[in-house]
């Protein structure tokens, strides 16, 4: 940032010096406006160099990295909790045909037991537990001899039974210390997010003007970036490269930032996701208030309520034009919203919260043009944010 603001500042006293003094051949095309523009140009690139703005630089900085850094620990919670899930299933399976096998082994016991038994079953009798019995070697053989083969496979469903549980309780214990990481990292992100608007509203008028200058120019990068990143893979993934490119900045007239007052994000479109089969279709925005911060419609239009598995209490948002816009892992609704109630742009229609697969509070905000499929929204919401 330093040496950019260097050589910056050499190129604006440059024309600052031709737009006071002219040249023979240029002179007459300089104007008043072209020397007040040299002036804020310098006045923004000296302020680039003060304490000031370094100190916001280093907590931007700062913070854009912690949110890198949640994002990454929230993909983690979201596909482990997904894995004990399924762990979950594959174990209450296992214990159902370690059920059946056991009620199997049971019958054979009250038959053998009834009927004499045959191969020394009443020998089966005299061991210490109804485990034993049921996998005494006497026992199995009276299940061949029944033709009940499955019975020998009791012992290996209970181990793997075990097995599994052990392999779940190992995963459990993962959850709670990515848990912990994950309200550790918000803690962080909250702390740098007030340092960096502290250090903006300790700022003098100039340094301000500077700070938005970079701002804007940031925002341009970014979201020139993902339009190149964008068109990198498209000789690989040619149908998905217009939803990862997301739409041209200024295609929705109007568009409002989803997050009162402005979020701080990255542009996560594409990250792995729980399952191993899914990917990340939008863009997760944070407040520095977290819980309870009022979420707006970008645009004019019509809401629909709902709460679903993944996103938990979500908000549908169809504007005029055709877009559909997603919120979700909502703390709740304001109060007096109804359902396919009509909204004005900028109207709170929800507040930020976890429910659903969110592990902490954060907007995971989709757009759908024309109500079809998602695309990249971080070009849109970057701009307005």
């Amino acid at each position: 940032m330093t040496g950019f603001s260097s050589r910056k500042t050499l190129a604006v006293i440059a024309l600052l010096v031709v737009a006071v003094f002219g040249l023979p051949s240029v002179a007459s095309a300089q104007t008043q406006g072209d020397v007040d523009q040299a002036e804020a140009e310098l006045r923004r690139a000296e302020a680039r160099e003060s304490d000031a703005f370094k100190k916001w630089d280093v907590a931007k900085a700062a913070l854009d990295t912690a949110i890198a850094e949640f994002t990454d620990i929230n993909a983690q919670r979201e596909d482990l909790s997904v894995r004990i899930a399924k762990l979950e299933e594959v174990i209450a399976a296992q214990e159902a045909h370690a059920a059946d096998a056991d009620a199997k082994a049971k019958n054979l016991v009250i038959d053998a037991y009834t009927n004499g038994g045959s191969g020394g079953v009443e020998t089966a009798f005299s061991l210490g537990s109804i485990q034993e019995i049921l996998i005494s070697q006497a026992l199995l053989d009276e299940a061949a001899v029944r033709g009940l083969s499955d019975l020998d496979q009791l012992t290996a469903v209970n181990r793997e039974v075990d097995r599994l549980r052990i392999n779940l309780s190992d995963q459990e214990a993962d959850a709670l210390i990515l848990e912990a990481a994950s309200e550790a990292k918000l803690g962080e992100v909250s702390i740098l997010y007030a340092a960096a608007d502290a250090a903006y509203d300790e700022a003098t008028g100039d340094v301000r003007e500077a700070i938005d200058a970079a701002r804007s120019e940031r925002r341009a990068f970014d979201i020139a970036e993902s339009a190149r990143k964008a068109a990198e893979a498209a000789a690989a993934f040619t149908a998905a490269n217009g939803a990862a490119a997301g739409l041209a900045p200024g295609t929705i007239p109007g568009f409002v930032c989803p997050v009162q007052g402005g979020s701080a994000f990255i542009n996560s479109w594409g990250y792995p996701r729980s399952g191993g089969t899914r990917t990340h279709k939008g863009t997760d925005m944070y407040s520095s208030s977290g819980y309870g911060h009022p979420l707006v419609a970008v645009q004019d239009g019509y809401i629909r309520k709902k709460t679903v598995n993944l996103g938990g209490i979500v908000v549908y948002l169809y504007d005029d034009a055709g877009y559909r816009y997603y919120y979700a892992h909502l703390q709740g609704y304001p109060a007096g919203l109804d359902e396919g109630q009509r909204v004005s742009k900028g109207q709170v229609i929800g507040f930020m919260g976890s429910s659903g697969n969110a592990g902490s509070p954060h907007l995971h905000f989709q757009l759908h043009p024309g109500g079809g499929a998602a695309v990249n929204p971080y070009p849109t919401v970057r701009e307005a944010c």
